[in-house]
């Protein structure tokens, strides 16, 4: 019998999901002091169904110790004693090494997203004026203004052209770039409740933002005599608008969850203090 490919994906994507869940456990069972205490009892209770002897219990464990001679109990306790402190200290000095550098991480991860779409809010925002530009300039021209003022936004608007393909295309890299965020920090936003849902709203919000900036740009030549004919051909008013439209739509959406991200991140690092407090309480 024969399995089509997508039924082999999913099937791939179950046993993933079960070596993820077992690794994990395993991981819980074996690598916390609170895990092996778990394990531990797990044993101790299951040691007839699986073949193991009957272990002492807490009342036998007593009389034995206690028809031990002297010197043996004073070993006895004495190593029961270094065994645990051992444990904890190695449980303690683990956990906060683990944490040392999950916070790095995470705090590596935060900027890093952070200037990304700082840059990216930048230049689309440089790419929103100009658009806006264009719909200045189209309505003076249609408005029959003076030819000087027409020549002067004339003069200007070619050269804001060149910017704007120019960011044009820095964002067109970074709408690819974007992406990169998913599989390199996969990790460590998969460990944050909610980290992963805020990187895809924020990714979608920059991404409806670059699908509307193809709108055409005035191709002119400087020493064209009818720029302003050429350039009421060239744009696309209504495309414009568009762009200006989703724009507005999700800016403030990619910024404001960008910013929840990295305080999902950061958070657990800082902690709450009185500070923290008195300025949760004071917004409205």
């Amino acid at each position: 019998m024969k399995i089509n490919t997508e039924t082999a994906n999913r099937f791939k994507v179950i046993a993933i999901k079960l070596f993820v869940v077992t690794a994990y456990l395993l991981q819980a069972l074996v690598g916390k002091l609170s895990g092996i205490l778990v394990f531990s009892l797990l044993l101790y209770f299951s040691a007839p169904y699986i073949g193991l002897t009957q272990p002492y219990s807490a009342h036998e464990l007593i009389l034995w110790v206690h028809e031990l001679p002297e010197n043996y109990k004073t070993t006895f306790f004495s190593s029961i004693l270094t065994i645990i402190g051992f444990l904890i200290a190695f449980s303690v000095g683990s956990a906060q090494q683990r944490q040392q550098y999950i916070s790095q991480m995470k705090i590596e991860v935060a900027s890093d997203i952070e200037e990304f779409f700082n840059e990216v809010s930048r230049i689309s925002t440089d790419v929103e004026i100009y658009a806006r530009y264009c719909l200045e300039v189209a309505s003076v021209i249609n408005e029959g203004a003076d030819q000087n003022s027409i020549d002067f936004h004339m003069y200007n608007i070619i050269n804001e052209t060149n910017k704007f393909l120019q960011n044009r295309d820095i964002l067109k890299a970074k709408s690819i770039e974007v992406h990169r965020f998913e599989g390199r920090y996969s990790i460590v936003l998969a460990s944050t409740w909610g980290a992963m849902k805020q990187l895809d709203k924020a990714v979608e919000a920059f991404r409806n933002i670059t699908d509307a900036m193809w709108f055409p740009s005035p191709l002119i030549d400087p020493r064209s005599p009818n720029k302003q004919e050429l350039f009421l051909r060239q744009i696309d008013i209504e495309r414009c608008q568009r762009y200006i439209e989703a724009y507005k739509n999700n800016y403030s959406s990619m910024n404001r969850t960008t910013g929840g991200l990295r305080g999902r991140l950061i958070a657990p690092i800082t902690g709450m203090n009185i500070s923290f407090i008195f300025a949760l309480l004071k917004i409205k």
